[in-house]
């Protein structure tokens, strides 16, 4: 029952972030987290790497700030019942949601070149984003591209995220 849950989530996710059929994209989304489980309260970190996977130089458009990867990519957050996790004031913020007081997040694009294979990294704390109590939870990041930027939308691999009571 549990594992049909989790497929059940996966495949909401998955459609949620679908994609129209393409060619085979230029580009690689791989996330990693370097702590799996920890408790309520301490930052989660999540890595999320962008590789050009073609023969040729490609150029995306991505935030300047590389410690705030959440100014470049989608990233999406479930229980892993498939349910909504509550976003922080700055994550209301970040999906354009009114807070009180306002809060401004400001970003600064730029375009970055990466030669064949080559890869850039960012971080986020999810946990700025998302009010993550205990329970586990399952990320998925996408990387929409900007209207000068070429290429489909990439879709991430997916983490499992445990946070434990202290």
């Amino acid at each position: 029952m549990r594992f049909r849950t989790i497929l059940l989530t996966l495949f909401t996710i998955s459609a949620a972030f679908a994609q129209a059929p393409s060619a085979t994209t230029p580009y690689a989304l791989t996330i990693s987290a370097p702590i799996t489980t920890t408790t309520a309260g301490k930052p989660v970190e999540l890595q999320i790497t962008l590789e050009n996977t073609s023969h040729q130089e490609l150029t995306i458009v991505k935030s300047r700030a590389t410690t705030l990867g959440e100014l470049t990519y989608d990233i999406a957050v479930v229980t892993t019942a498939g349910g909504p996790v509550v976003l922080t004031p700055y994550g209301r913020a970040l999906h354009g949601q009114s807070t009180n007081p306002p809060i401004v997040i400001r970003s600064s694009p730029r375009e970055v070149t990466l030669k064949p294979h080559e890869k850039v990294v960012d971080t986020v704390l999810l946990n700025k984003i998302y009010d993550l109590t205990p329970g586990s939870y399952i990320v998925r990041v996408r990387k929409v591209q900007a209207t000068n930027d070429p290429g489909p939308n990439i879709v991430s691999n997916t983490v499992q995220l445990t946070i434990l009571s202290n």
